[in-house]
């Protein structure tokens, strides 16, 4: 892997953990999430419009974009159900650990991919230190719960859902720019949970989030930034390399949260962001 898919993941990190901050914070993440799509449709019609009419459009990234549109809602729905019912300190390692684990098994599997053994090293390092950096949170819920309370079945559930979407979104940009490709899963995001809220007859949580646009606009250029920088580097590295290295952000949102957040930075912390840093540097230099 070059220091260009590198630095590229790296500064996706930073984005992505800025815009989960934010996500964490609201009162409604559920209603967040869609605000946030609402927000990606508006701030990028005209970028991507550009785009489109620059590149051009092939039709065969369409089956790979809605498809991917689908897993969005899916993954709005459970991630904001796992915050729900879960702690944010054991959901989120759950999410993300799962999927730092399965996109490079599958990316063996379905496209032939093959990671060497220092590269799995780096993963199995950096899935380690996703653990340890929340290793209070499982133990506390071991502790009141038992194995039922460490294990948050929305969160696995969410983890399955990045795996999969990452593994499709890594064909589909073959065929079409990482922009007007994410833009367009997006709309569809959009759609598909306006439906879902309306169906509901919940137009109130929506105008309750629209009230205070600031944060889904904040998390909405962060989060288009992010991913379509995440997609770009899946065109010049293997995805089973790019997925797991997207973890970077934990060391981001340990940084955010002790700075910004009033979390404590533990001995604990330290040790997993540092996990985190060396599994990444071990998967760049077997990559």
């Amino acid at each position: 892997m070059g220091f260009g898919a590198l630095f590229m993941i790296v500064g996706a990190g930073a984005l992505h953990a800025g815009w989960n901050a934010l996500t964490k914070r609201s009162a409604d993440q559920f209603a967040f999430c869609w605000a946030l799509t609402l927000a990606t449709v508006t701030i990028f019609a005209i970028p991507t419009a550009i785009l489109l009419y620059l590149f051009g459009f092939d039709r065969a990234a369409l089956p790979y974009m809605l498809v991917s549109g689908c897993l969005h809602i899916a993954y709005f729905a459970l991630l904001a159900t796992a915050y729900r019912t879960s702690e944010l300190g054991l959901a989120y390692p759950v999410a993300r650990g799962t999927g730092v684990l399965l996109i490079p098994f599958f990316g063996v599997l379905l496209f032939n991919e093959a990671p060497t053994v220092v590269a799995w090293l780096g993963i199995a390092v950096l899935a380690t230190g996703l653990i340890w950096l929340h290793e209070g949170a499982f133990r506390s819920a071991y502790r009141h719960k038992g194995w039922k309370g460490v294990i948050s079945w929305w969160a696995l559930g969410t983890g399955i859902v990045i795996a999969t979407y990452s593994l499709v979104d890594s064909r589909g940009v073959k065929h079409l720019n990482p922009a007007v490709y994410y833009y367009g899963a997006n709309l569809l995001a959009f759609a598909g949970l306006s439906l879902v809220f309306l169906a509901r007859g919940q137009r109130a949580r929506l105008d309750r989030v629209l009230g205070a646009p600031k944060g889904p606009v904040l998390a909405a250029i962060g989060s288009f930034l992010t991913y379509t920088v995440v997609l770009a580097a899946t065109k010049i590295a293997p995805v089973s390399y790019v997925g797991p290295m997207r973890e970077v952000s934990i060391v981001f949102g340990v940084a955010i949260g002790a700075r910004f957040l009033g979390e404590r930075l533990t001995t604990s912390r330290v040790l997993g962001a540092m996990l985190v840093l060396i599994g990444i540097l071990t998967i760049k230099i077997g990559g």
